[in-house]
This record gives structure tokens, C-alpha cells and sequence, in this order.
């Protein structure tokens, strides 16, 4: 049995795993059986990475994504939930008073700006 396939279907395959060179496993989603060499291999696009792939194909560039909270707020949300996370971990009376109080501030200072 003799059969023969188009480069013209296999390279639209080729270009969305984004690789030089043909793997069986740059195309199958799923292995064949269990003693496949491809068991490993996932290939799913994210949506992200479809937009981000067709962007660059058509030669625009990447809009910076508008920054909502200010860097001293983001700053309050990370160590609210690093000392949130301390406190998870840790139990009662594993946070200082210090920590506390700086809990309190930041958790303040974000209510408030988010109030605006």
C-alpha cells in the first residue's frame, strides 16, 4: 500500500507547534497507545497564545495592557497576602503585632482605593 502526503498539509501542523523540524509528536495530541514515545507530550493553545501568534504573523505590535492599581497598591496587595499566607501556615499568634498593623494599613489603603 502505497500513499503519499502533501507538504501542504503537514506544514500548517509544523508552523503551530513552532518547530524546524517534524517530531510525530509535534502533532498528536494524544498517544497512540502507552509505549508511545510521544506519552508525555501535550500540545494546547491557550487562547493568549493563538492572539499572541496571529499579532506577530500579521506584524503588529503588543499593546501594553492598561495598569489599573498603582505600584504602591500593588505593593499593599502582595504583602497582604504574604502575611495572610503566614498566618495560614502558621496558626494563631504567628503574626507580630508589627505585621498586624501592617495588615491593617495596607487592607486600608486598598479598601480606599478602590472607594474612589
Amino acid at each position: 500500500m502505497k500513499f503519499s502526503i502533501k507538504i501542504s498539509t503537514i506544514l500548517p501542523l509544523l508552523l503551530l507547534n513552532g518547530s524546524q523540524s517534524f517530531s510525530p509528536c509535534s502533532i498528536i495530541k494524544a498517544p497512540l497507545s502507552s509505549s508511545s514515545s510521544c506519552s508525555n507530550t501535550k500540545l494546547y493553545l491557550k487562547a493568549a497564545d493563538i492572539l499572541k501568534r496571529a499579532r506577530q504573523a500579521a506584524g503588529v505590535e503588543e499593546e501594553e495592557p492598561e495598569q489599573i492599581f498603582s505600584d504602591a497598591i500593588l505593593d499593599d496587595f502582595q504583602q497582604s497576602l504574604l502575611l495572610l499566607e503566614k498566618r495560614v501556615k502558621g496558626g494563631p499568634g504567628s503574626l507580630t503585632l508589627n505585621e498586624v498593623q501592617d495588615l491593617e494599613r495596607a487592607t486600608k489603603n486598598i479598601i480606599q482605593d478602590m472607594s474612589i
